[in-house]
């Protein structure tokens, strides 16, 4: 339904109408009063000296000026005191001639000494369209009227200009009591104006009081704006009554319908100016407007003033103020309904110039609620939305057509506007999908349809909601700035609908804006089930993202957030210059300058209880693993955290660089690897690794005794096409692109190249002789070499297919096959073969196991 104030103007303009008609009987009794006062009409026209007079004329002005006239075509005496007058008609005039309202009946009845007269039949009272001045204008001279006949042609104009008047007044069975001043009627009474007509039954004046009754079964019948186009109006009312003395109109019971609109006031008084417009309405014990289809504004109490047009200037609604709507559509193959509730305890509402709803102002509490069913083909949309704030400000405009519609909404003091949407397929119903709003100060434009286009937040602006997926996202700052698309889950489609406005309406997030502070947190769908459940048991971890700045796409549903954008999701926290993360999976996706920090969760829990750490993250070691890199990713539905254009990561001493570094915080892997491009091309390897190896034992003698120390651990550097590490299983497996291409390692002292190595560490703070005070670093225990095996140590060269490198005793073990058994050439001595080669770091000699005898022999450099 549409609220237009243009309904409650023409409540206005009907109570004005009988106004008028209770002034007109008002004058017709206040001049009869009056006259039975000053004047005895019967002596006067000579009723004591002759039984019969044809067509008296009587004219009665005062300081100079008209007041009233009565032509009586015949009066008759009769006994006892008693006359009766014919055919009469009562001319009163305002200032200078300027109006004439008239009473006419066909036979009055005066009796002297009761003081009462009657109107024998009926009565006719006509009365001119009243303008800026009252009827009876109390300060108004006139200089053109006089008792003289030469001033009759004046008298004669105003009477002709009388007989076009608007409004015109029936009635009969009129007594009146001099000595009470009380005019009364018990029979009905006919309003007839220029655009309509009404009726009354019973009507009592007081010319005392000054007071105005018009009983029961009040109505009226008028045809608004019939220049335009005649729209009906009705007014029925079970009682009304007018003090002239205050100038005060009161209604028991008035309803007002106009096309299908109703409007309906328990109690209601209207103050008059002293030129007859409409200055206050007062209504209590209930005031509704309503319509066929629902009741679109109630409370039990109010006032309207208004200016001197009688156009309203603003209003205030008390006790509770309450707004329904509901709308039903079904074109261009769409259904659509729609149904609107609001309440708060008070409303202040302020017009235009021209009296149309400008502003309403709502607080203590101010509550919108709304639904909204869309059927579209197959698809069904439905939309539930709650609007709650303690204060509401709302500003209306009028479209091309002339209806008014919301244009904004204001609410201040903590604003949260809540919705749920759900789209249903082929009867197949989606999940529920919530969506919250909130700020302190939230104000929202709505477009020429009447529903919610934009919204901008200040202070603790927060976007709260829940995928499809069902992964649930919370995202807070300084700032909002948010826009909605028109329906829910179709774009293509316009709404078209007018109502009441939809003050607490919001359709689909399109996207939006947080700025200042921003503090995201997203937690995904735990996966529970399905052999990998145990692999998974972390994808649950929410994410934690802060920024100066958050941007929502709706299409993509994506979140863009820059301004020193920084990322937490478990053990991994990661900065860059933007990010992306995705509403839906949570999946992100980091920018430019990408630094990121690994910190194994498992492994600080057992810590932080005293236990020792049997998991370990990064390249096995404690503490925390650090990246950099130029891209990266973080998938939630695999636990990867991928990174990516010569991305590099150390834990400690130990180090990794590659094109692209995934760790995997479900597994606790980690994976280096060249780029996807390279493939198994003839390119250069590009991952680099670099491991502790394990510290040797060493001894030292002095002052009689032989002590035992450690040496201290050496780096190994490596370099392939691929890397994976383990934490659960502590190994490392190095691989290249083929097997035309090798794996290399730098042990201090020896250079090994394979297809293929692994590397086996050592727990934390372990070595080959026990526990030790290493720190967090985990070192390389062993290395197995595999695949044409080449080692260049102390400038001998040995090749196989199988090296095994110990740490604890730097020693390398060289295998081969009985087709390709070891080799060594030393550049002094020559070559040598066994089954066995032995390669020893610490003293540079080697130990040749020859095939079917368990003689060795041990060369020494």
């Amino acid at each position: 339904m549409r609220i237009t104030i243009e309904r409650l103007r023409t409540l206005v303009l009907v109570l004005g109408a009988l106004l008028i008609a209770a002034i007109a009987i008002f004058l017709f009794i206040s001049h009869w009063r009056n006259r039975a006062k000053t004047i005895d009409i019967p002596s006067r026209l000579g009723i004591n000296i002759t039984d019969q007079s044809d067509h008296v004329i009587y004219t009665q002005s005062h300081a100079g000026r008209a007041v009233f006239k009565i032509d009586a075509a015949k009066v008759v005496r009769v006994k006892d005191g008693i006359a009766t007058l014919s055919d009469v008609t009562i001319d009163l005039y305002g200032a200078e001639g300027s109006r004439v309202d008239r009473i006419e009946g066909k036979q009055f009845e005066y009796d002297q000494k009761a003081g009462i007269a009657k109107a024998i039949g009926p009565v006719e009272i006509t009365l001119m369209k009243p303008g800026q001045a009252p009827i009876i204008a109390p300060k108004a001279t006139t200089h053109t009227l006089q008792e003289k006949s030469a001033k009759s042609a004046t008298l004669t104009n105003a009477v002709a200009t009388a007989e076009t008047g608007d409004i015109h007044v029936k009635t009969s069975g009129l007594v009146f009591d001099q000595k009470t001043g009380v005019a009364q009627t018990s029979e009905k009474a006919e309003f007839i104006l220029a655009q309509g007509e009404g009726s009354g039954i019973g009507a009592l004046f007081d010319s005392q009081l000054g007071r105005m009754v018009l009983d029961h079964n009040v109505q009226l019948h008028i045809l608004h704006g019939a220049k335009n186009g005649s729209v009906p109006v009705y007014l029925e009312a079970n009682h009304a009554e007018f003090e002239r003395g205050s100038m005060l109109c009161h209604l028991r019971n008035a309803t007002l319908t106009q096309r299908d609109t109703t409007a309906k006031a328990t109690a209601s008084s209207i103050l008059f100016r002293e030129d007859g417009s409409a200055d206050k309405l007062d209504a209590s014990g209930g005031f509704t407007l309503s319509t066929r289809k629902g009741t679109p504004i109630s409370a039990p109490s109010g006032h309207l003033e208004f200016d001197n047009r009688n156009h309203p200037l603003r209003g205030h609604l008390d006790d509770g103020v309450t707004l329904d709507s509901t709308e039903s559509r079904n074109d261009a193959n769409i259904k659509l309904n729609r149904a609107m509730h609001g309440s708060s305890p008070t409303a202040q509402i302020v017009f235009t110039a021209l009296g149309d709803l400008h502003t309403a102002h709502l607080e203590r509490g101010v509550e919108f609620s709304s639904t909204e069913d869309r059927e579209q083909g197959t698809q069904k949309n439905h939309l539930l939305r709650h609007w709650n704030s303690p204060i509401a400000d709302l500003e209306f405009k009028k479209d091309a057509k002339g209806r008014t519609n919301l244009k904004s909404i204001h609410g201040t003091g903590g604003t949260t506007i809540k919705s749920e949407s759900q789209r249903t397929l082929a009867n197949n119903p989606g999940p529920v999908l919530p969506l919250r709003i909130a700020a302190d100060d939230l104000f929202g434009i709505f477009n020429a349809q009447g529903t919610l286009d934009s919204m901008t937040g200040t202070g603790h602006s927060l976007i709260e909601q829940t995928t499809e997926t069902g992964a649930h996202q919370i995202a807070i700052g300084d700032k909002l700035d948010a826009h909605f698309s028109e329906d829910v889950h179709v774009s293509a489609t316009k709404n078209h609908m007018t109502s009441l406005p939809n003050s607490s309406g919001i359709s689909n997030l399109d996207h939006a804006t947080l700025l200042g502070h921003v503090v995201l947190v997203q937690t995904p769908v735990t996966n529970s089930t399905g052999a990998n459940s145990a692999a998974n048991h972390t994808n649950s971890a929410p994410v934690r993202a802060t920024a100066g700045r958050a941007e929502y796409e709706g299409a993509g549903e994506w979140l863009h957030l820059t301004i020193s954008p920084r990322i937490a999701n478990g053990g991994l926290e990661m900065t860059s210059e933007r990010m992306d993360v995705s509403r839906a999976s949570g999946d992100a996706f980091a920018h430019n300058n990408v630094k990121a920090t690994w910190v194994n969760e498992k492994s600080i829990a057992e810590k932080s209880s005293g236990e020792k750490a049997t998991t370990s993250a990064g390249l096995g070691g404690e503490g925390p693993a650090h990246v950099v890199s130029t891209e990266a990713e973080l998938r939630q539905s695999t636990g990867d955290a991928i990174f990516r254009n010569q991305a590099r990561l150390w834990q400690g001493p130990n180090f990794v660089s590659a094109p692209v570094i995934t760790l995997n915080r479900n597994r606790q892997t980690l994976v280096a690897e060249d780029a996807p491009a390279k493939s198994k091309s003839n390119a250069e390897p590009s991952v680099y690794a670099v491991f502790l190896s394990a510290s040797m034992p060493k001894s030292t003698a002095g002052q009689g005794k032989t002590t035992s120390s450690q040496n201290p651990p050496q780096p190994m550097r490596f370099h392939g096409a691929h890397l994976k590490y383990s934490a659960a299983e502590r190994k490392a497996w190095l691989t290249s692109l083929s097997n035309t291409s090798f794996v290399t390692a730098d042990t201090g002292s020896g250079h090994i190249q394979a297809n293929t190595m692994e590397l086996t560490l050592l727990p934390v703070g372990v070595t080959n002789s026990g526990p030790g005070n290493e720190g967090s670093t985990s070192q390389v225990d062993h290395l197995i070499a595999r695949g044409h095996v080449r080692l260049n140590s102390a400038g001998r060269i040995g090749s196989g297919e199988e090296l095994i490198y110990s740490g604890e005793s730097s020693e390398y073990t060289l295998t081969g096959s009985s087709a390709n058994p070891p080799k060594l050439n030393d550049p002094t001595r020559g070559s040598v073969t066994g089954e066995t080669l032995i390669f020893n770091g610490r003293n540079d000699s080697v130990k040749v196991v020859g095939p079917h005898t368990s003689t060795e022999t041990t060369t020494q450099k």
